[in-house]
């Protein structure tokens, strides 16, 4: 599955854009089986009403861990290959990968957020152009010239 956003600036004005896409993945129990991997160069210290502070906290999540009790609510900036980086989500119980391609580069899909909710029976793994808030802090934040595009896509699949 593939899905990809085009945004054209018609106005005769710089127009700021955030994009972000926020899917819930589930694989019939717990997330806290889950092994989860990153392709992030660091997460996003963020404050007590979750805003980054401009902070980055140096972790490594490219190595496969299982989600555990981890609330993982957070920021990430992925490492930029100016192609695809994946995150990879992977449930040993029913033996099944799901893979969150997105595109990585100038103005494509730099961030992803994680969030699981109280229920811990899904996790959203959400490809973002920025951090959150960004229309304040500028972190990932795209500024289209008049009649300038921006352009990227994303997807899911399983293996």
């Amino acid at each position: 599955f593939q899905y990809r956003t085009k945004v054209t600036n018609l106005s005769p004005y710089p127009m700021p854009v955030g994009d972000g896409w926020h899917p819930y993945f589930r694989t019939g129990g717990k997330v806290d089986r889950i092994y989860l991997k990153i392709p992030a160069e660091s997460r996003l210290e963020t404050d007590t009403d979750m805003i980054p502070t401009g902070k980055y906290i140096h972790e490594n999540y490219a190595d496969s861990f299982q989600i555990g009790d981890q609330k993982l609510s957070a920021g990430f900036v992925l490492k930029q290959a100016n192609g695809r980086v994946v995150t990879e989500l992977y449930d040993p119980e029913v033996d099944v990968k799901i893979c969150i391609w997105q595109e990585t580069g100038k103005q494509k899909y730099n961030y992803l957020q994680t969030f699981i909710p109280p229920s811990r029976n899904s996790i959203a793994i959400e490809p973002m152009t920025c951090a959150a808030d960004a229309f304040n802090n500028k972190m990932g934040l795209i500024v289209l010239e008049p009649q300038q595009s921006f352009e990227a896509s994303c997807g899911v699949c399983l293996e």
